[in-house]
């Protein structure tokens, strides 16, 4: 979630500025050289936590015996670390003109990752930011899918005694398969919105350097990635739902309280010194 508030906030009012007068005020190399490179390494470090994110549910899911292992928190910080290290790295040739440039793209002038055409470092940047870990999130969810399909299919034989055990199965199951349904969803929308970019980028960039149209909703396309998935989640989750409704209540609630102005302060004196009146106690 913070990954895609960083990119939401910062990159994308980066790049709609550049989109729209970069060719009058465009970015200068180094600046672009910095502004993108940050914006691959924080997306491919999201791509990654949502690979790792997917594992979790797959062990979870498949293997729930062994899932204590792997949710330690040494393992939750090595997985969050090696998704910004590695996300880092391969970006780092680039900012030395080594497989390509960092600089304002033409004829939006927009930062971009233009490749020399001759090396395969882009290429190999893209499969290890971007298809390795969406192929993961995909095959992920797809066997946790199926699983959760298999074990509906068994909770489906009804059997008159254990009538209580067959319906809290039931409904253990119908609550799994509403999260697999929700976590399949947002596979196949990040499948639909990051892959293209990534293809044309690293198979087709002349092709996309030449047709501006196409970068813009390509552009667009990637961002609906990000805007997308709340929109699934509140769709498909109850307990989404919930959370957020639970979280504006707590901003409601913490709201200032009223100062009080001069007048009420008054009338609140006044109802401080009012005493009720004395009675004899009366006894029988």
């Amino acid at each position: 979630m913070s990954i895609n508030l960083f990119i939401c906030g910062i990159h994308a009012p980066l790049n709609t500025y550049a989109s729209f007068i970069g060719t009058r005020l465009p970015f200068s190399v180094s600046s672009c050289a910095g502004i993108h490179f940050s914006f691959l390494t924080t997306m491919f470090s999201g791509q990654w936590t949502a690979a790792f994110l997917a594992a979790n549910r797959f062990v979870a899911t498949i293997f729930p015996h062994h899932y204590a292992k792997y949710s330690k928190n040494r393992v939750a910080v090595g997985c969050i670390s090696y998704s910004w290290i590695v996300s880092a790295v391969i970006n780092v040739p680039p900012l030395f003109n080594i497989g390509g440039l960092y600089r304002a793209i033409p004829p939006w002038f927009g930062c971009g990752l233009q490749p020399d055409g001759a090396s395969i470092v882009s290429t190999l940047s893209a499969v290890i930011g971007v298809y390795i870990p969406l192929v993961v999130v995909c095959g992920c969810y797809v066997g946790i899918f199926i699983r959760s399909v298999g074990i509906k299919c068994r909770n489906r034989v009804n059997v008159e005694s254990a009538k209580v055990a067959v319906k809290t199965k039931s409904d253990s199951s119908q609550r799994r398969s509403a999260v697999t349904k929700m976590l399949f969803a947002c596979a196949v929308w990040y499948c639909v919105c990051y892959f293209p970019h990534s293809i044309l980028i690293t198979s087709f960039f002349n092709v996309y350097q030449r047709n501006p149209t196409t970068q813009l909703w390509i552009r667009s396309l990637s961002w609906c990635g990000y805007v997308g998935n709340p929109f699934i989640f509140f769709a498909m989750s109850e307990e989404y739902r919930h959370g957020a409704r639970t979280l504006w209540g707590l901003l409601f609630l913490m709201r200032p309280a009223r100062t009080l102005n001069n007048d009420e302060l008054k009338g609140t004196s006044h109802m401080n010194t009012l005493t009720l009146p004395a009675t004899k106690p009366s006894f029988p």
